[in-house]
């Protein structure tokens, strides 16, 4: 609030406005995700918008965590793309929340628009990640090409593509509140992304035309996500640069500790902790896991602007050396995101080739 100038006096210096302008969540009505909306007025008079998705924290956030099975309908109704797919859980999940929450979502934006908001990010951890990604990707899916499912037929662009998609739309009927939310929104339409530990969402399918991701796709994510990744935390790299039974025996010894604040006796939390262990290492061992489970994982793709938060400097972000599941804490990437800041710390951000990241 206050910093010391030079001269001696304090002066007081301005800070940044927050409002809470909505909570949305419906966990009885099938909505898993849970969405703050928040605003924020800067000194020099620039006003956005956050949406803050809620990562994982209850058991019901560990199904949609754990819904790798992907989902190729998405893209195969816009784009008849059979090979292209989203993680089933994150995607279901943006789905059941525009289609509860649309018309919420679209008065509250323009009422934000009619009030100076100019710029809206979407954000979360962890699961909560994974929902700011599917978020964006959904804009991607009905903005320009996606704004009708035969939007890509049309190689023109603009205003004019949005006037064939719009027309499309009224006469087929295709005027639901989820698509004038991203079709006419200019908030949604230039919306960002920053997400913290999140995995990736979307990958792709190897086939007779080659294994190589929608370019337009992979230029959009790039362009508008960035993903930080906290030193050895191996929830970022999922799905496909981790092992997946390693992976799931930090997800295991995490709630443990929690069960570990109940009161049991210690000797029952830690035979407990021993055999579910044991029991993850078999089960996805087994030959079904393997083909069905580990097979996908390995097509899921990273299309985020990656920035790895480190204290032991620049390094390939990919290469995780052991699995420690306290880098994937909110209050640890915070912590060394605050601590780049400060000159003589060894804490840094660094790009996806290592090279320190210049804040402008």
């Amino acid at each position: 609030k206050f910093q010391q100038s030079r001269a001696g006096p304090r002066t007081e210096k301005k800070s940044i406005d927050f409002e809470l302008m909505d909570a949305l969540q419906d966990p009885i009505g099938g909505v898993s995700t849970k969405l703050g909306i928040v605003g924020a007025s800067f000194p020099s008079g620039k006003k956005v918008i956050f949406f803050v998705f809620k990562g994982t924290s209850a058991l019901v956030d560990l199904v949609a965590d754990a819904s790798l099975i992907p989902t190729y309908k998405p893209f195969q109704e816009v784009f008849q793309d059979r090979y292209t797919f989203v993680h089933h859980g994150a995607y279901h999940a943006i789905e059941q929340l525009w289609i509860r929450f649309a018309p919420r979502i679209n008065e509250l934006l323009r009422s934000a628009r009619r009030s100076g908001y100019q710029e809206l990010y979407v954000t979360g951890h962890s699961l909560g990640g994974m929902y700011a990604k599917a978020f964006l990707l959904e804009g991607f899916l009905r903005s320009d090409t996606g704004l009708s499912r035969w939007g890509q037929i049309f190689s023109s662009r603009g205003r004019f593509r949005r006037l064939l998609s719009r027309g499309w739309r009224v006469l087929f009927g295709r005027s639901d509140g989820l698509d004038r939310c991203f079709a006419e929104d200019p908030l949604i339409r230039s919306a960002k992304g920053v997400t913290f530990g999140a995995p990736s969402i979307c990958g792709h399918y190897p086939h007779e035309d080659g294994a190589v991701m929608r370019p337009d796709l992979a230029e959009f994510m790039k362009a508008r996500a960035t993903n930080y990744v906290h030193e050895d935390d191996p929830f970022a790299r999922a799905w496909q640069d981790v092992d997946l039974a390693k992976l799931l025996s930090v997800v295991v010894k995490r709630q443990l500790v929690k069960a570990a604040r109940l009161p049991f006796p210690k000797y029952m939390a830690q035979r407990t902790s021993a055999y579910l262990v044991e029991r993850i290492w078999k089960a996805l061992a087994g030959d079904i896991v393997q083909k069905h489970i580990s097979d996908t994982t390995a097509r899921y793709t990273e299309m985020s602007e990656v920035r790895l938060l480190t204290r032991r400097g620049p390094r390939n972000w990919r290469v995780l050396k052991k699995y420690r599941g306290e880098d994937h804490r909110i209050p640890n990437y915070l912590a060394c995101l605050r601590d780049a800041f400060v000159p003589e710390s060894p804490a840094g951000v660094f790009d996806e080739s290592g090279k320190p990241v210049v804040w402008t």
